[in-house]
C-alpha cells in the first residue's frame, strides 16, 4: 500500500508535507512525483483554524492539477495549530 501523504496548512500561507516545510511550488513538485507512483494514494490535508481559506483552496487545486483524487480534509486541534508559529 502507498504511504499516506500528510499536508499541513498553517497560517501565513505556510505548508508542510510529511512534517517538512516547503513552498506551494515545491509542494506541487512533490505531489506531482507522488502522483506518478499512484493517483489514488490517500492525501490527508490538515488545516490550522488560523490558516487562510485561500491556502486550502491552493492545496486542493494543486492536488487536482497533479491528479491526486483521494483527499481528506480535517481541522487541526488548536494545540497542533501552534506548530511553527
Amino acid at each position: 500500500p502507498d504511504e499516506m501523504l500528510r499536508i499541513t496548512v498553517l497560517a501565513n500561507h505556510r505548508f508542510m508535507l510529511n512534517q517538512r516545510w516547503m513552498s506551494l511550488q515545491v509542494l506541487e513538485q512533490n505531489l506531482s512525483m507522488a502522483a506518478t507512483r499512484s493517483k489514488t494514494q490517500t492525501v490527508l490535508i490538515q488545516c490550522a483554524e488560523a490558516s487562510a481559506h485561500g491556502s486550502l483552496v491552493s492545496v486542493l487545486d494543486t492536488c487536482a492539477k497533479v491528479g491526486l483524487v483521494n483527499l481528506s480534509v480535517v481541522t487541526l486541534p488548536p494545540s497542533a495549530s501552534a506548530v511553527g508559529s
